[in-house]
């Protein structure tokens, strides 16, 4: 069994995304959780864009409570048999050798809902202690921002109040991290709630993708990798970001270009964009500025404006009334909104359209639409 995490919000697009790509068989759907059966590793697992995690499931127990004396079980969860069982899992699923004698070791990376009398580092240091006495190998705790050495083997541990889970993670460093990702701007997007936004816009060999407010540039990578065949720009008002987009660009295999220009006042003809992928500036990271400082529905205008008959805006922001009647005023239809919980905030993906039709039904930014759109 296969535990796959995610943003949550995210957990129909990452079903979507597995069920289009044949990658096992979904079992069961939880809070930023999926269960896959596999009996083996599917090509497309480990290229999986909308996913934060990926683990071999190895305790799937109910959940120890508030409690500190909870620890204990914790610590017994992993003790013997099941540790070993799930590294011989993960060897078999991976094609990989055991580890060399001289392995680095292990970290752990634990998460829980609600309020305990303990905190995420004494569930790390319960399960890795116990982890550490079964396969032989040092724990690396992460107790005191201390940072586990490259190479280690990572676990994940995550208690929801009702579930104890915990995996052995299949990738040497969790599926969020992107290579290409190493200039950063303030407001930057989380990539696979960007490779998500892109898949909801429905890529298309040849089509033209457009980001006005592109920051690091994270959603036209994301798109562009998906569809290689896409032509994706991005353009945003600062020379920082613009640089950032450029430098992360420089280290993916996609062609991208990139310009400097304000969202509200876009260097392009009408009619000219298939799709417009926008993290629209909703003010907790980076302000609304130039021409959407002062006049926050030139966003919509203009994405009404540069739009072509059949084009599709996909843009998260926050919640607001003001911003769903911009898009009206533009002209364009709204067709589903998706609720995130991100860094703290609840923002909103937004799908509108042109003509107000769902994607192709055989695209899986259409099944996934289809799919939403009844549940």
């Amino acid at each position: 069994m296969l535990w796959v995490r995610c943003v949550r919000g995210l957990e129909p697009l990452v079903a979507a995304e597995l069920e289009m790509g044949g990658m096992g068989s979904l079992t069961e759907v939880r809070h930023r959780t999926l269960l896959v059966a596999t009996d083996e590793l599917e090509p497309g697992l480990m290229g999986l864009r909308t996913v934060d995690d990926l683990s071999v499931l190895v305790v799937d127990l109910p959940d120890v409570g508030r409690h500190r004396s909870g620890l204990a079980e914790l610590a017994h969860a992993v003790e013997g048999d099941r540790a070993t069982a799930a590294e011989a899992s993960r060897r078999a699923l991976t094609t990989a050798t055991a580890p060399p004698a001289d392995t680095v070791g292990i970290d752990v990376a634990a998460s829980f809902l609600g309020k305990r009398n303990f905190s995420r580092f004494d569930v790390e240091d319960a399960v890795g202690s116990s982890l550490s006495r079964s396969l032989g190998v040092r724990y690396w705790s992460r107790r005191g921002d201390q940072r586990p050495p490259d190479g280690t083997q990572g676990w994940r541990v995550h208690l929801d109040g009702e579930r104890l889970l915990i995996g052995l993670r299949l990738s040497g460093a969790p599926m969020h991290r992107r290579a290409y990702k190493t200039s950063t701007v303030p407001g930057t997007l989380h990539p696979p709630v960007a490779a998500a936004m892109a898949l909801l816009a429905g890529l298309r060999p040849g089509a033209v993708l457009y980001d006005p407010v592109c920051g690091a540039g994270t959603i036209v990578l994301e798109a562009a990798a998906l569809e290689a065949e896409l032509l994706a720009s991005g353009s945003d008002i600062t020379a920082a970001a613009v640089d950032a987009a450029r430098s992360n660009a420089a280290r993916s295999t996609s062609a991208t270009s990139w310009l400097r220009a304000d969202a509200g006042q876009l260097p392009l003809a009408g009619a000219s964009v298939a799709r417009m992928v926008a993290n629209v500036p909703w003010g907790r990271q980076a302000a609304p500025s130039g021409a959407l400082g002062s006049d926050p529905a030139s966003f919509c205008r203009e994405a009404g404006r540069v739009m072509d008959e059949g084009g599709r805006l996909v843009a998260l922001s926050e919640p607001s009334e003001d911003f769903d009647d911009g898009l009206r005023r533009a002209g364009l239809v709204l067709c589903l909104s998706v609720e995130l919980s991100l860094s703290g905030a609840h923002p909103r993906i937004t799908v509108a359209s042109r003509n107000g039709e769902a994607i192709d039904a055989d695209a899986l930014g259409g099944t996934v639409l289809h799919r939403l759109a009844q549940g």
